[in-house]
């Protein structure tokens, strides 16, 4: 696959943060073991950390159909599908037992992948290590926020649906507020849902479990 010229997409040096444990964990498919249930709505997702899948009616406006769906979320509240918190869910899937996500069904919401870069934005400075010891190697340019569910062998690319975003590198510090999100990213691809690093994941968890803000801080 060709990299889609991006800017700064298209100029970037890109090395993944994440070594061959990370690599052979995103490349796992989804457990298809039987799921937990928290209660009597909510499901949670044996291999995933934190996701839980929430009885859901359809996402799609002037919707027809009688398929049953979840919506997916970090947190084990049923009512995460409130409209109040509708930002917290990060997609639909149909219905199946056990639960599975697949690109060609799963319905992305655009609300959490607003949240979603913004937390990135605000903690992609902040303990990930690993991405911070390759801007100290890089030096200076910008350096790509890399999907860990499909990490690339070290030095190379990710595919365009795999870089979450970009962030620009001056003198070996990563510049938070340079962070710009890659338009062609995707929530889901053949090697399941996005990955964050362990601290941005913890981050993400983090804020969307922030009371009363409903992540929207």
């Amino acid at each position: 696959m060709t990299l889609v010229a991006l800017t700064p997409f298209a100029r970037i040096l890109s090395i993944c943060p994440y070594g061959p444990l990370a690599t052979l964990a995103s490349k796992r498919p989804f457990s298809r073991s039987a799921p937990a249930r928290d209660s009597a709505t909510v499901i949670r997702d044996p291999a995933y950390p934190d996701l839980h899948y929430h009885s859901s009616p359809s996402p799609l406006s002037n919707s027809v159909t009688t398929t049953p769906y979840y919506a997916l979320s970090f947190l084990d509240n049923p009512s995460v599908t409130s409209p109040l918190t509708r930002n917290l869910i990060i997609g639909w899937t149909p219905a199946t037992t056990p639960p599975a996500i697949s690109p060609a069904t799963f319905i992305e919401n655009g609300s959490f992948a607003d949240l979603l870069h913004d937390v990135v934005k605000k903690n992609v400075g902040e303990g990930d290590e690993a991405l911070k010891a390759v801007a100290e190697w890089q030096k200076e340019g910008w350096l790509h926020v890399a999907d860990a569910r499909n990490a690339p062998p070290y030095g190379r690319i990710p595919y365009p649906e795999d870089i979450i975003g970009s962030v620009l590198v001056q003198q070996g510090l990563i510049q938070p507020s340079s962070y710009q999100r890659n338009p062609t990213h995707r929530f889901v691809t053949p090697y399941g849902l996005f990955r964050l690093s362990v601290p941005l994941h913890a981050a993400l968890v983090t804020r969307c479990r922030e009371p009363a803000e409903g992540g929207k801080r």
